[in-house]
């Protein structure tokens, strides 16, 4: 199958910013869905580029894919980063005519502090601008600086809310105090050995998720260390990491194209 196009640096906001822009993946032949992709670093680092090999590996697969970029620490702090996010979301629907997918069939994808803005926008106010559904890879998830939480994980946080943080407001940035019954199905996966983001973050999450009576699936990597989400195409099919992807792929075809 044809690996279709791909058009870089797309503009998803009225504005000069750099940050704002996301590279655009079309498949020769469309499925119907659309994935955007948001990349880790902390808030403070990373790249649209981290993703580029399983946005490939998808497009392939039929998916619409874009890879996104977004304003960082110390630059811009929180909300920045949650609207750059969800400007994205609302380009990327604005394009499904134009690009040949279901406006309502989009899932955001997300790698730690990745992780973290894809489930925020599962919590976004209007839950018609929601996405369809959520992916969280070694995800952040409650930023409420619970008992076991890292000391690098307490100071990116700090950096990222310093205004939260120093009026012990960190709920208002913590998916797991701001999801609700309407949040989309979501696809949890975490490493066993993530000495940075602890696997209870998205143990935690998945039993908010069952008690609001959203679909949550919790996938664990018995040899999972954090950031492993962006060599998941890399991986030899027999290994855990591999299997991972693969329940990837089962959850987006079950959410996404349930008739595929």
């Amino acid at each position: 199958m044809s690996k279709g196009s791909v058009q870089k640096d797309v503009r998803y906001r009225e504005s000069a910013h750099p940050a704002h822009t996301m590279d655009v993946f079309l498949p020769a032949q469309c499925n119907g869905a659309a994935l955007l992709f948001i990349h880790g670093g902390g808030w403070r680092g990373g790249s649209k580029a981290q993703w580029q090999a399983l946005a490939q590996r998808f497009t392939v697969m039929g998916y619409v894919c874009v890879c996104a970029t977004y304003r960082l620490v110390p630059d811009a702090v929180f909300p920045a980063q949650v609207e750059d996010c969800q400007a994205a979301l609302q380009f990327l629907r604005a394009q499904a005519s134009t690009w040949g997918f279901n406006a309502e069939r989009i899932a955001a994808i997300g790698s730690s502090s990745g992780g973290h803005l894809a489930a925020m926008l599962g919590a976004m106010p209007d839950v018609g601008r929601r996405p369809h559904a959520l992916v969280c890879l070694s995800a952040i998830t409650d930023t409420t600086l619970a008992e076991d939480t890292p000391d690098k994980l307490r100071g990116l946080i700090w950096n990222f809310a310093p205004q939260e943080a120093a009026h012990d407001n960190l709920r208002a940035l913590s998916p797991v105090h701001l999801w609700d019954s309407n949040t989309p199905s979501t696809l949890l996966i975490h490493g066993l050995h993530d000495d940075t983001v602890p696997c209870t973050q998205s143990r935690r999450a998945q039993e908010r998720l069952t008690v609001l009576g959203v679909p949550a699936h919790l996938h664990l990597l018995a040899d999972g260390p954090h950031g492993f989400a962006y060599g998941l195409p890399h991986q030899p099919e027999e290994s855990e990491q591999y299997k991972a992807l693969r329940a990837m792929d089962a959850f987006l075809m079950q959410t996404l194209c349930p008739q595929g």
